[in-house]
C-alpha cells in the first residue's frame, strides 16, 4: 500500500538523490557519470542479490489459523507436517501446531522458537503480546507435542508442551 508514497528524500548534493518508500529504496545518479545498472568502476549490479524488507517483524494470528490433517496427504498444508506427524498412525486428529506453521509460511514468515519468543517477551514493543500462550516451532522428544510460550510469565520450560491437536494455543509469526 505504500509503494508510491515517498517517505524521505536523501542526498548531500545535486549529483545523487535517494528516494525512500515504505516498500523500496531507490538511488538515482543524476550527474550522468554512471551508466545504467553500474556501480563504482562499472560493475554490473543487475546480478546482485538484494533483500527488500516490506513487511512487519511480527504478526499475531492469535486463533485465526486452521488445523492441518497430517493423515491426509491431499490436505492443504500437509507439506508442513513432519515425519513425526505423518508416521504416527495413532495421531489422526487435526494438527493445530502444523496449522500455525502453515499459516505463518503463507504470510512469508515462520513460527518462532522458544528462544525467539523469550527475546520478544524481554524486548517488548509494538505487536508483542503481553498475555496468552503461543505455539513455538520447538518439539520435545515425543511425537505428539510441541512447546508453547507463556506471555503471562515469560516461561517456556522443558515441561511446557502440549498435544499438537490442542486448539487452545495462539499463533504468532516472525520474519524469516
Amino acid at each position: 500500500p505504500y509503494s508510491n508514497e515517498v517517505v524521505k528524500v536523501t542526498g548531500t548534493d545535486q549529483k545523487s538523490v535517494g528516494l525512500s518508500t515504505q516498500a523500496l529504496a531507490i538511488l538515482y545518479d543524476v550527474s550522468g557519470a554512471k551508466t545504467p545498472n553500474s556501480y563504482g568502476t562499472g560493475k554490473d549490479i543487475r546480478g546482485l542479490n538484494i533483500n527488500i524488507k516490506t513487511g512487519a517483524d511480527i504478526l499475531v494470528l492469535d486463533y485465526s489459523y486452521s488445523a492441518v490433517n497430517c493423515a491426509d496427504s491431499a490436505s492443504e498444508g500437509y507439506e508442513y507436517c513432519n515425519d513425526r506427524d505423518i508416521n504416527n498412525s495413532q495421531y489422526t486428529d487435526p494438527n493445530y501446531w502444523v496449522g500455525a506453521k502453515y499459516e505463518c509460511a503463507k504470510q512469508g514468515m515462520k513460527l518462532p522458537t522458544r528462544e525467539e519468543l523469550l527475546n520478544l517477551y524481554n524486548k517488548g514493543g509494538d505487536n508483542v503480546p503481553t498475555e496468552g500462550q503461543y505455539w513455538t516451532s520447538d518439539e520435545p522428544d515425543d511425537q505428539y507435542s510441541a512447546y508453547h510460550f507463556d506471555f503471562y510469565s515469560g516461561r517456556s520450560g522443558d515441561d511446557d508442551y502440549y498435544d499438537k491437536n490442542d486448539p487452545s494455543y495462539r499463533a504468532l509469526c516472525v520474519a524469516n
